[in-house]
């Protein structure tokens, strides 16, 4: 429907001419009002059957949009609930380790007392035991050297019961052994 020209003409005839109307000319207006009313309701009846199409489909994209967000933001939840309780848990695994820590400190502390009381008890122990040690050692030491005196002197002994002589230069405490005398034969 193409009524341009007539359009044209209508409007600038209601809008220049300030005459009296003719019936011909009302008649032409009302046809062409009725025409443009007609094809606006046409273009009205399009839009809006395109625009209902456009928010059903809106509708359902938005519903299924609003399906999504809700799972989402259950799950988010559902996170934020196991999150919390792990870290309500880990605080309170840690708020008992630290008090664990600290009671083993003071019982390491306790102990410490007493095992430096002990170490000192041990060490004056093993200072009398080395003590006793060492003067174990020295009265055996003296006892080899009583025995082996005592066993040379009596070699001496003997060998001057026959008469033998003895060789070194220190005949009392020679180690090279006592010589008996041999005979001269030629």
């Amino acid at each position: 429907m193409n009524n341009g020209p007539i359009k044209i003409q209508v409007i600038s005839f209601i809008l220049h001419s300030p005459r009296d109307y003719t019936v011909e000319e009302i008649s032409k207006v009302r046809q062409f009002h009725a025409i443009a009313e007609k094809d606006l309701q046409e273009k009205l009846k399009a839009k809006k059957s395109l625009y209902e199409g456009n928010v059903k489909m809106h509708m359902g994209t938005e519903k299924r949009a609003r399906v999504e967000l809700n799972k989402r933001i259950l799950q988010l939840q559902e996170l934020c609930k196991t999150y919390d309780q792990m870290m309500l848990q880990k605080m309170q695994e840690e708020t008992f380790l630290n008090n664990r820590c600290e009671k083993l400190k003071k019982d390491v502390d306790k102990f410490q007392i007493e095992f430096d009381r002990v170490e000192e008890i041990y060490n004056e122990f093993a200072a009398r035991a080395n003590e006793k040690n060492r003067f174990r050692v020295a009265s055996r030491a003296v006892r080899k050297i009583k025995y082996w005196y005592e066993d040379r002197l009596k070699r001496r002994d003997k060998a001057a019961l026959r008469g033998a002589k003895t060789q070194g230069k220190n005949t009392k405490t020679a180690e090279a052994g006592v010589k008996t005398k041999k005979s001269k034969k030629k």
